[in-house]
């Protein structure tokens, strides 16, 4: 006799477990070398690197853009 399959609940479309995992997981490679960084390298020289990049100047925009990417990848995780 053969076992009917589990029914859950529905997920949308085109979203996997593996998907959301790979997202994750890549997000966490990207933050290790910025960690890394953070450790080894002298302040004022990761400040002069934030002042060449415009940090100061862009706060606003590189923390929408840091809160955009933490929504979708929240998002993500709640819908899988």
């Amino acid at each position: 006799m053969r076992r009917q399959p589990a029914r859950g609940r529905a997920r949308p479309p085109g979203l996997d477990r593996r998907r959301v995992a790979v997202v994750v997981t890549l997000f966490g490679w990207a933050a290790l070398p910025k960690g890394i960084v953070l450790l080894l390298v002298p302040g004022d020289r990761i400040a002069a690197a934030y002042k060449a990049i415009g940090f100061e100047r862009f706060f606003h925009v590189w923390m929408a853009i840091v809160l955009a990417i933490g929504l979708f990848v929240t998002a993500m995780a709640f819908a899988a």
